[in-house]
């Protein structure tokens, strides 16, 4: 089955992506996410109702369970880097650099030189 085979791909893409996650490689996360959206491409053409059924189902799940692992993995390494930046700051005693929440506005003052 088409489906079956593309989320299998998408599912291999995705943990490669948490791989390039963990080990902070950029390049390699930016493969990995090149890589899932080709694999994801065969799935436009599949009737959701195929992949909401039967075996597609379990492997639809797996691979969105992954995909929410990863976007977690993003957000902690994201807040790993903002606390670093705010340290950095402090140290060299000047603000804390422009962040912004989830709302988009701004969350911290911006870094001046």
């Amino acid at each position: 089955m088409i489906a079956q085979a593309a989320l299998a791909e998408v599912i291999a893409r995705t943990r490669d992506e948490i791989a390039a996650i963990d080990a902070g490689d950029l390049d390699a996360l930016a493969r990995a996410t090149r890589a899932k959206l080709a694999a994801i491409e065969p799935l436009r053409s599949v009737d959701p109702a195929t992949l909401a059924a039967g075996p597609a189902q379990e492997t639809l799940a797996t691979a969105a369970a992954l995909n929410r692992e990863a976007a977690q993995r993003v957000n902690v390494a994201r807040a790993r880097i903002d606390r670093r930046l705010h340290a950095l700051a402090r140290a060299i005693g000047r603000p804390a650099p422009m962040a912004y929440g989830p709302d988009g506005r701004p969350a911290a003052r911006m870094l001046r030189p």
